[in-house]
């Protein structure tokens, strides 16, 4: 008779228990049993939250650790020993300091099993908590898709979520899910192939929140086992979530955020170009040519404005003297090809000269508007070419003079920043500050803003502009532009 060794097929390391050991002989039965470690998954769904330190206590166990957690943002799955947990999420501070938001312990990881564990709430109002969420590993099949939908989203209503073929109607749909925040439903196995991802107010096909448009399926790959999680909505649009998709078992690419091509695109259009004068901005999908009228019309230098509801998709864009017409661009000030995704939010900047140097260009920057409870965050734009490359100091209200700055016994906030720039988001503890702007070289102090509130949660835009160099009116010296979000609904 043959002996046979028979072994539990596992898609990832795991600790083998032998009951039996394979020896010959006789009629005795052997057979050996795979037990896979517990897996974790932490996931940052805070709506105000920063990137988080992640603390996983076991009782009597190895500690897991992970740092820089951002929002929107899961770990792969890890193994962890079978223990019971303390979870704490850390906020990591500007001044690298942390701050706890949600500590729960008593969080059991067993053998067999995968745990997902999100922070989900906000930080202003104190709603923080973790929502835990297990499910038991089973082999999925080659040509089957197992998900499961979580609720993470706090602000957002109970829903219902539809997956289904691209084409296909809600009229007769059944929701895989219907859930209210903080929840998670059962895991339902799929035929694995391509789907459309609905999300609408439960028992409510009419009214939709989320939906992945009927030209890109979604791919739901055989064998997987996924989640589909809902989170707050913080880009562009009214929508109340939007959607991720987890593959813990990918470690090269754990989650999607999927995309609404029907959500709008925020886009903020800054003139920072001194010797444009007002400018009118147009625009069209790519290739189509500019027509008709403009987007923002007589836009002066200096000044803003916000389209909240602009069309996602691929497009180009122009800037005019105000009232040229669409024949007319301004030297420099034609920008195609770009692609704008749905909930997006971008600024759109006039730069440079129309008629010197540096030359003049329309610069398009991404933007993230999410308020952050912990921080206050800054964006930096160099529309003053008459002052060359400064250096920008931010430092809190009444700590450092002007003198102190001269002498170069200050270190800059931003160095060497060039006219035609933006600079990324910096992050600052909440509080009043003095904004101060040098030459790079002599650090002689070019413009000065004191006691600039800088609160927790508010995000800036931070436009340095010269004096207007067209006769148009504005701006006669240097100065700074400081502009909040928060102008669309």
């Amino acid at each position: 008779m043959v002996n046979k060794c028979v072994l539990r097929a596992l898609g990832f390391s795991a600790a083998l228990l032998l009951l039996t050991a394979c020896g010959g002989g006789g009629s005795s039965a052997t057979s050996t049993v795979a037990l896979t470690p517990p897996l974790i998954r932490l996931v940052n769904a805070g709506v105000d939250a920063p990137a988080l330190t992640v603390a996983a206590i076991g009782s009597s166990s190895t500690s897991l650790i992970f740092s820089g957690l951002d929002f929107g943002s899961p770990t792969a799955l890890q193994h962890q020993a079978a223990d019971s947990y303390e979870i704490k999420f850390s906020a990591i501070l500007p001044d690298n300091s942390t701050q706890t938001i949600a500590d729960q312990t008593g969080i059991a990881l067993t053998t067999d099993n995968e745990t997902s564990v999100y922070l989900a709430g906000s930080i202003a109002d104190g709603s923080t908590r973790e929502l835990v969420v297990n499910r038991p590993l089973v082999d999925v099949p080659s040509d089957k898709t197992e998900l499961q939908v979580v609720h993470a989203a706090s602000r957002a209503p109970a829903v219902s979520v539809y997956v289904t073929g691209t084409g296909d109607a809600l009229d007769n749909a059944k929701p895989i899910a219907d859930l209210s925040f903080p929840s998670a439903g059962t895991p339902v196995n799929l035929a694995s192939g391509s789907y459309r991802i609905r999300v609408t107010a439960q028992g409510d096909p009419n009214t939709v929140y989320f939906d992945t448009g009927q030209a890109d399926a979604i791919a739901l790959a055989g064998g997987a086992s996924l989640q589909l999680s809902l989170i707050d909505n913080t880009g562009a649009g009214s929508a109340p979530v939007r959607v991720l998709l987890l593959d813990g078992r990918n470690t090269a690419q754990p989650f999607q955020l999927l995309s609404d091509p029907a959500a709008p695109v925020r886009l903020r259009v800054i003139n920072a170009s001194p010797d444009a004068g007002s400018i009118d901005l147009y625009a069209s999908a790519t290739g189509s040519g500019f027509s008709g009228s403009p987007q923002i019309a007589k836009l002066a230098y200096g000044s803003a404005q916000t389209l909240c509801s602009f069309a996602a998709g691929d497009d180009d864009f122009e800037a005019t003297a105000a009232g040229a017409g669409a024949a007319s661009p301004l030297p420099g000030l034609t920008l195609t090809n770009q692609t704008l995704t749905g909930g997006s939010i971008h600024a759109l900047v006039a730069l440079g000269r129309v008629g010197g140097q540096p030359a003049a260009a329309l610069g398009l920057g991404s933007l993230d508007e999410r308020p952050i409870f912990t921080e206050a965050d800054l964006h930096f734009i160099h529309g003053a070419p008459a002052l060359g490359a400064v250096n920008i100091y931010v430092t809190p209200a009444g700590s450092v003079s002007d003198a102190q700055i001269q002498a170069g016994g200050v270190t800059p906030t931003v160095l060497a920043f060039q006219p035609g720039q933006l600079g990324g988001d910096l992050r600052f503890m909440p509080g009043s500050y003095d904004i101060r702007v040098a030459d790079a070289t002599s650090n002689a102090i070019d413009v000065e803003q004191t006691g600039v509130n800088l609160g927790a949660g508010l995000r800036q835009t931070l436009t340095l502009l010269g004096a207007d160099e067209s006769g148009s009116g504005g701006p006669q010296q240097a100065t700074l532009l400081v502009l909040a979000t928060g102008e669309c609904p």
